[in-house]
């Protein structure tokens, strides 16, 4: 994860009080103008008009909600909502923000092209997995709430930063009374092995009785036959990685969905879990309790994440929340802290 270039602070956002200043007119006459609604002469109109455009002022769409019956929008941009994960994450940020009186509104970033500027023209705030590139804080017209954020990401971001610390030292603890001295990990990257990927290999290295935990990074732009092969290769290479012939005795997958996939594989080979491999997941699914054996995982709780997320977005929008991050940048900061559940897989 990259940090994201702090640059210069932005402007102060131009609200409706300083047009109403500018044109010499009250709140209420400029909420009128805007809005094209009787009651104000021409020649005031087009002197609030000139005033907004100047101040290059965006009208609040949640102060158009009380003129017009509308309601203020979040954008949440994920990769895939077909990943299980993104649609329990999906429902939990629609349940917050209703809750708010705020809807929500998606964009797949392996479908739509700028995700980014697309939403950003519709929506009051941003939600979406750090990093943004560009789309930093300071080119956004509306709020930027990173998920999965960098400690040190940009204080002008709202960020949720998951802490997988406690899981990972309890997975660590777990395998090492099962007797689990030969851990390897699954990941699933476009760009080599990520952020999360680097963090198990580390946390599982002192079990490896080889020093060496091995890692296999499959291809996440990979579909259907093609991806299904590439998985079946990985899976075969950590069955057979160590010099000895012996392969993985614990497989750690980047999400539980890859984990569930590589139960099937093990279950085709004839190889049984978790007597001969055991097999962790990342994220905590409701749907990891129904396979067989269910699976073990380092949950996250996407109702908090999303409360979170949401409560920064709205926060930072109604100026409740300063959106420099405050004098030592931690008022846009939230953390969320993963947990080992452990089931049948391990």
């Amino acid at each position: 994860m990259n940090r994201v270039p702090a640059g210069p602070r932005p402007a102060r956002r131009a609200t409706i009080v300083d047009v109403a200043e500018r044109a010499g007119v009250s709140r209420q006459t400029v909420t009128r103008a805007l809005n094209d609604m009787p009651g104000i002469s021409p020649t005031t109109r087009e002197r609030v008009l000139a005033a907004a455009q100047a101040l290059a002022y965006r009208p609040s769409r949640s102060g158009r909600a009380l003129v017009r019956s509308e309601t203020p929008v979040i954008g949440l941009i994920v990769s895939d909502l077909t990943n299980a994960f993104f649609s329990e994450l999906a429902t939990a940020m629609i349940r917050e923000a209703d809750r708010a009186g705020w809807s929500v509104l998606f964009a797949e970033s392996r479908v739509t092209a700028g995700p980014v500027p697309y939403l950003g023209e519709r929506v009051d705030a941003l939600i979406g997995y750090s990093p943004m590139g560009e789309h930093a804080p300071g080119n956004a017209a509306v709020p930027v709430v990173l998920l999965d954020a960098p400690e040190d990401a940009d204080p002008r971001c709202g960020r949720v930063v998951l802490d997988y610390e406690p899981a990972l030292t309890d997975l660590r603890e777990h395998l090492r009374g099962v007797g689990a001295s030969r851990p390897a990990v699954l990941d699933a990257s476009a760009h080599g092995p990520s952020q999360r990927a680097v963090l198990l290999r580390a946390a599982l290295a002192p079990l490896a009785a080889a020093g060496q935990v091995p890692l296999e990074v499959l291809d996440d732009r990979l579909r259907g036959a093609e991806a299904d092969a590439a998985r079946e290769a990985a899976l075969e290479r950590l069955l057979a990685a160590g010099e000895d012939g012996r392969g993985a005795d614990a497989i750690v997958a980047f999400n539980d969905r890859l984990a569930i996939e590589l139960l099937r594989g093990l279950r085709r080979r004839g190889v049984r879990v978790p007597e001969q491999v055991r097999v962790i997941g990342v994220d905590g699914l409701a749907l990891g309790e129904l396979v067989t054996p269910t699976l073990t995982s380092l949950a996250s709780d996407a109702h908090e994440i999303a409360r979170h997320a949401v409560d920064l977005a709205i926060g930072i929008y109604e100026h409740a929340i300063p959106s420099d991050g405050g004098p030592d940048g931690t008022a846009t900061l939230r953390r969320h802290a993963y947990r080992l559940v452990v089931r049948e897989s391990a």
